[in-house]
């Protein structure tokens, strides 16, 4: 018997409510979404502390990746998948056990990497090889939605392996009216069969044969004359239903298993060697083997109305005991309970989670890109200070936002080479720190402190997994041109807010190459360094600080126009032509910048030719 027993039941009964879960789903379109979102509504009104994400991309039609896809995929930090994999990992900070319902889409290398307690479940045979043969292994406990599976699991090592119902898709608050009286009533009953499924090669000769033999049995779904049947029509039809056909497209129990008992409807189902483990055949649900006892024992049930009354009966109060959805969460759980040990729980630190950040992050330049072009560089000149157009807008931008902040301690996150820290540390006389993931990128903004003589610290670490001692610590943290090299802005923009003690300010600062001059003039010139940044607008920026959790965010973009912003020099589409172009540029690049300098304006009228953009918000007590 795959229940659990009274003993276990009673060694459950507190500790599955006191668990921290994240479920974790796949839902082929919005429906499946809004089912899951019901599922976790009603188990937080029953007290469990659950959080679900869908883990199948909207932007990629709700699909489930093969394994070979996922894995290419992961490989490649796929945008969509590595933010999906960001959110999770976050979401687990505070969770003790996450499930993934349906056994997809999370590769098993990010799995084995996330904290607390995993747990698996499957339901598709046929997808074995696909889904939990290399996925599964990542995970601590097992539940399979075929008995077969459960062997399964245990023959390849998975060996706390159990079966748990799929259950059924029918919460019970939407068939509440139903009762005794009711399902025994042929009289309510006035279509005698009813079958959704669609048409598949595999089986339409035995869908001919069952139409032919019965011609008024309601049928709809994909290739039937009749089309689809919407999610309320089935409802409707199968509360007026006397008997369900069930023909599987796989080895195993589908929903309509399960649904047909919750609305009534007396069951004739195909999957007979592991029947009698989840209804009693002959009273709760009927079996058949071929497609002639099918017809045979449909033609005896509808001329016999009280005995197919009488099993709908028993199969409905079988479904309420032990398939709603709330049943099937509530045994799952208490599985779990059981297996969960004490040390697994609340393991889940800042540390781990920052950890995995970094590995989904993706820097879409990358540390040999930073590194070369450190090694290039001599630092900066003495007494260095803001001189031409460009510089004097960021210089602009960076000062108005100390204005508004009057810090005492500032950090710049991405300081390799920094000519702004030891700037800004004499111009506020506020203490500086720096933090890079470049070891030569943090030893020349060391060699540039040391030259101007500015007291500083730079730390040489991860923005996603930084030194403990950082966090929480300063007034103000800026960085400029470094969120616009990874793939998840939320996730980069939360790593900078972590830096800002309350009530202290972020700002941040991005080359304007979505849509503008800017932009199109490096993808021309420039592809290879165009495809190092990811392009956002002030919007995007905006937004993504105000989904950050920070306040009185302000956006915008700054400068009239600039050609000094372009990195001359670097990765040109066209070298040759580069050789003989770049002397007659330069003259013009400085003469440019002479000129916008003495006009002193910093604003952007036309969004277009401005060079950057920039966001502040303030992070609150």
């Amino acid at each position: 018997m795959w229940q659990l027993s009274e003993a276990e039941i009673e060694l459950s009964n507190v500790s599955h409510k006191e668990i921290k879960y994240l479920w974790v789903y796949s839902a082929a379109n919005i429906h499946v979404v809004n089912w899951h979102q019901k599922l976790i509504s009603q188990r937080r009104a029953a007290g469990y502390d659950v959080k679900g994400i869908c883990n199948t991309l909207p932007e990629d039609n709700y699909r489930w990746y093969p394994y070979a896809e996922l894995d290419q995929k992961w490989r490649r930090r796929h945008k969509g998948l590595m933010e999906l994999y960001s959110q999770i990992a976050l979401a687990m900070e505070d969770r003790d056990v996450l499930i993934l319902y349906n056994g997809a889409n999370l590769h098993p290398e990010f799995v084995q990497q996330l904290s607390g307690f995993k747990v698996y479940t499957f339901g598709d045979p046929e997808s074995w090889n696909q889904l939990a043969g290399p996925i599964g292994p990542a995970f601590d406990l097992h539940f399979g939605n075929q008995f077969s599976e459960v062997e399964k699991f245990k023959k390849n090592g998975m060996v706390n392996a159990y079966f748990c119902p799929l259950g059924s898709q029918v919460f019970k608050d939407e068939v509440d009216h139903l009762n005794k009286e009711q399902l025994l009533d042929i009289r309510l009953r006035q279509n005698s069969i009813a079958l959704f499924c669609g048409r598949t090669g595999w089986r339409n000769e035995r869908l001919d044969t069952l139409y032919a033999a019965f011609p008024t049995a309601y049928i709809k779904g994909k290739g039937w004359p009749a089309g689809y049947a919407t999610e309320q029509e089935i409802k409707e039809t199968y509360l007026t239903t006397q008997i369900g056909w069930n023909i599987h497209n796989t080895t195993g129990f589908n929903f309509r298993t399960y649904d047909l008992a919750s609305y009534g409807v007396m069951q004739l189902c195909d999957c007979t060697e592991d029947l009698h483990k989840i209804f009693i055949e002959g009273s709760e649900i009927i079996g058949y083997s071929s497609v002639a006892e099918c017809i045979e024992k449909t033609n005896y049930y509808l001329s016999h109305p009280e005995e197919q009354r009488e099993i709908a009966y028993n199969a409905w109060r079988r479904w309420q005991r032990d398939y709603t959805p709330s049943k099937v969460w509530d045994y799952l759980t208490r599985r779990i309970a059981l297996h969960l040990p004490e040390a697994k729980r609340k393991q889940s630190s800042i540390n781990s989670a920052d950890h995995l950040m970094s590995q989904l992050q993706i820097d879409a330049a990358g540390i040999t890109h930073w590194e070369s072009s450190y090694a290039a560089s001599k630092g900066i000149a003495k007494g260095w200070e803001p001189y031409g157009y460009t510089a004097k807008t960021l210089e602009n931008i960076l000062l108005k936002a100390l204005a508004q902040s009057q810090p005492d301690s500032i950090l710049e996150v991405g300081c390799g080479n920094s000519s702004w820290l030891p700037y800004l540390g004499k111009r506020t006389g506020a203490s500086v720190s720096g933090l890079d993931y470049s070891a030569s990128g943090c030893k020349l903004a060391e060699a540039n402190l040391a030259a101007e003589q500015v007291e500083g610290t730079i730390y040489h670490g991860d923005l996603f997994s930084p030194p403990e001692n950082l966090i929480g610590q300063f007034d103000f943290v800026y960085s400029l041109g470094v969120v616009e090299h990874f793939s998840d802005t939320d996730g980069v923009i939360m790593a900078l807010k972590r830096f800002v003690r309350p009530g202290g300010w972020l700002l941040t600062e991005i080359p304007n190459l979505k849509g503008s001059f800017h932009g199109l003039l490096t993808h021309f010139w420039q592809p290879g360094i165009f495809f190092k940044h990811v392009p956002l607008n002030s919007d995007d920026l905006s937004t993504a600080y105000e989904r950050c959790g920070l306040s009185q965010v302000e956006a915008g973009y700054a400068g009239l126009f600039s050609l000094n912003i372009v990195a001359w020099g670097k990765e040109p589409r066209w070298p040759q032509a580069e050789k003989t172009l770049l002397p007659l540029l330069y003259p013009t690049v400085r003469l440019s910048e002479r000129v916008l300098a003495k006009v002193k304006n910093y604003k952007s009228p036309i969004h277009f030719l401005a060079p950057f953009i920039y966001a502040t918000g303030r992070v609150e007590n």
